[in-house]
C-alpha cells in the first residue's frame, strides 16, 4: 500500500475544516509513520523525506507543547505541495 503527499494533505485539510480532532490527526500520523518504518506502507521516492518530516510533526500535534495552529498546518500543506 502506498501513502502519498496528497493523502497527508487531505488529512490536514480535514483537521482545518474541523472534521478531525488534533488527537485523531496525531494518531493517524503516528500510525502512518510507523507503518512506513515497518515497511507496511511505501512512499514515492521523491516525496519520502517531506512526507516523513510532516508526519513526524503531526504525530505530536495533540501535545500542547507541540500543538499546531491553523497557520502551522497551512505551512505543512504548502511544504508538501512544493515537493
Amino acid at each position: 500500500m502506498m501513502l502519498s503527499r496528497s493523502d497527508v494533505i487531505n488529512r490536514i485539510q480535514e483537521r482545518l475544516a474541523g472534521e478531525l480532532s488534533a488527537e485523531s490527526l496525531a494518531a493517524w500520523a503516528a500510525d502512518q509513520f510507523y507503518a512506513v518504518e515497518m515497511e507496511q506502507l511505501t512512499l514515492a521516492a521523491d516525496e519520502s523525506e517531506a512526507v516523513l518530516m510532516v508526519l513526524d510533526e503531526l504525530m505530536f500535534a495533540d501535545d500542547e507543547e507541540f500543538a499546531l495552529d491553523q497557520d502551522a498546518l497551512q505551512e505543512l500543506i504548502v511544504r508538501l505541495q512544493h515537493v
